[in-house]
């Protein structure tokens, strides 16, 4: 038998029309915005993205920590003319609105003909993987997420959480029915270079039940790429159409992420890198590509050694100011509780709920009790590098 056509299944990351540089080029040139990302993305049968914000007027804003994102639903034109074919919702904003907000983004994303994952109005629908097709192959896709405030609970409105017995379940039961079991997971620590202790832990375990590959996003910078027992695993693809006032280069730096399928199985996987400028995006070139790619190199190699994630983790606790510091930061918080508790008591639950916060919290005391002197000096380097080199000049 001959060699089936091969397929190809591209991820992108953050998206949103978030009334900031980006909201009003997505409205006026729905295309333009890609650039010469475009070409590459109309090759791709099956395009799929993070849709973080709600889309249109309907609902009030939730109590939580962090902003409440909406924008103009006419940005979904712009999704349409690439096409991105599924948008996936499982992330920290889709809830922002409440049930009405979500409910609405949903109906848009629909009704511009895409196919939706990862939340939903009722739990049959936030849980639900998604099957597609992808040129000749069967994708089923799971979209999962962290979520903070807007993680479905008991069945409520809102996103699917990161249920890794669940999911587990789910992936070892679409791969009797698929070419492509594809995990997109939402969530982290933001701007760190490599990702948590937890995070590699579980998402490995996503990997071992049988999935093709493990796509994730919401660091807001580029992480590093493993390959675990044949499985790829992109830790964070950075931002996409996602607009941060910084100057530094990794918040405007990211990755497409591409799995080419024939024959019912993976062929290999590539990366496209792109930089996010102030009217769109434009793939990396020249030096800028090379340098990128050294430095998502090194950190690949971090997540072959646990001690070398921990001493990424420990650096990134002692670039924010160490223990004392965060600890200090949530005294105000409880001091507040009685006078203003819309604002305290979300600011709280997140720290205390969301992994991303309460483990740092508690690998920070544990520290201190530890008596633990500071991270490795290649360490605070890797960590210092990431959160402060320039974008202008990486780029000139």
């Amino acid at each position: 038998m001959g060699k089936g056509r091969t397929s190809r299944v591209t991820v992108a990351s953050d998206w949103g029309p978030r009334g900031r540089a980006y909201e009003p080029h997505l409205l006026a040139r729905p295309e333009g915005i890609h650039g010469d990302l475009l070409p590459l993305l109309r090759e791709s049968d099956l395009n799929m993205v993070n849709v973080e914000s709600v889309l249109g007027d309907a609902g009030a804003p939730i109590a939580k920590e962090g902003p409440n994102l909406r924008g103009d639903e006419g940005a979904v034109r712009s999704l349409v003319a690439v096409p991105f074919h599924v948008a996936c919702l499982a992330n920290n904003h889709a809830m922002d609105y409440g049930p009405q907000g979500l409910a609405h983004t949903l109906s848009v994303l629909q009704g511009a003909g895409l196919q939706t994952v990862g939340a939903g109005l009722a739990w049959e629908q936030v849980a639900q993987p998604l099957v597609v097709t992808a040129g000749d192959a069967r994708v089923g896709i799971i979209d999962c997420a962290e979520s903070e405030e807007a993680r479905s609970r008991e069945g409520d409105p809102g996103v699917y959480g990161l249920e890794v017995p669940e999911i587990e379940r789910q992936v070892a039961a679409l791969k009797r029915e698929v070419d492509l079991v594809l995990v997109i997971f939402h969530g982290g620590r933001e701007y760190i270079p490599v990702p948590p202790p937890y995070v590699i832990h579980d998402l490995r375990r996503i990997a071992d039940a049988g999935a093709d590959a493990v796509v994730a996003h919401h660091p807001h910078v580029p992480q590093g790429i493993e390959i675990h027992n044949d499985v790829p695993i992109a830790y964070s693809l950075g931002n996409f159409v996602w607009w941060q006032e910084s100057s530094c280069f990794y918040q405007r730096a990211g990755y497409l992420f591409h799995l080419d399928v024939a024959d019912g199985q993976v062929e290999g996987f590539s990366l496209s890198p792109y930089l996010l400028q102030h009217d769109g995006l434009a793939l990396m070139q020249g030096q800028v590509r090379e340098t990128f790619l050294q430095d998502l190199a090194r950190v690949s190699e971090v997540l072959e050694d646990t001690e070398d994630v921990l001493a990424v983790w420990d650096a990134f606790i002692d670039y924010n100011g160490g223990t004392e510091t965060y600890w200090q930061s949530v005294i105000p918080h409880i001091e507040g509780l009685t006078d203003d508790p819309t604002r305290h008591v979300p600011w709280l639950l997140n720290r205390l709920t969301t992994p991303a916060h309460h483990k740092l919290y508690v690998r920070s005391l544990r520290r201190l009790l530890e008596d633990q002197a500071s991270a490795p000096e290649w360490a605070r380097a890797l960590v210092t590098r990431w959160r402060t080199r320039q974008f202008c000049e990486a780029v000139d």
